[in-house]
């Protein structure tokens, strides 16, 4: 980033970084804030389905680590905090509610965008994705959809189907007027 400034003073640079959340430590985030990186966090679900993939070499999970290193980029930078990005690879699977969960329990997680995917086996291996998972995630699309009408509150709008539909927080009240 200090290269890039140098080499290219006077152009206007958009930086952005996606990490597990790990080794977010106070001198990265104090860096990463102070330069306004755009900063996407991996993050899979409430800690029963993260700690499935997302582990340290001796096989911990991790999830406790990066929420206690999201607490900590909050606490020090709330503003930055809100414009943190999570990447959720959600495997079908698991319920739906229980993936869900991680954007409901905490508050202001609810505000970010969420990049989620799901897990697809190759060609030749059947989906895995039960018909109570396809319907869940398809009624929390219809709720995102009546938000866009005014039709049902955009706070209770899960941030997992804002994007499968194409809308974010900030632009529901666009769609409104």
């Amino acid at each position: 980033i200090i290269y890039a400034k140098e080499i290219f003073a006077g152009k206007i640079l958009t930086f952005a970084i996606t990490t597990n959340g790990t080794l977010l430590n106070s001198e990265i985030i104090e860096f990463l804030a102070q330069e306004d990186v755009h900063l996407t966090i991996s993050l899979d679900g409430p800690k029963s389905i993260h700690d499935k993939n997302r582990v340290f070499a001796d096989g911990r999970g991790s999830f406790d680590t990066v929420i206690r290193n999201l607490e900590r980029i909050r606490q020090r930078f709330p503003e930055y905090a809100r414009k943190t990005a999570f990447s959720m690879v959600m495997d079908p699977a698991n319920d739906y509610d229980c993936i869900n969960e991680v954007v409901t329990t905490f508050d202001d997680m609810n505000d970010c965008l969420f990049l989620a995917s799901m897990v697809e086996l190759d060609g030749n291996t059947p989906s895995i994705r039960s018909e109570a998972y396809s319907w869940k995630w398809s009624y929390q699309d219809f709720l995102a959809l009546l938000s866009i009408f005014g039709r049902y509150p955009t706070s209770k709008v899960s941030a997992l189907n804002r994007r499968s539909i194409g809308i974010s927080a900030g632009n529901i009240r666009e769609f409104q007027q």
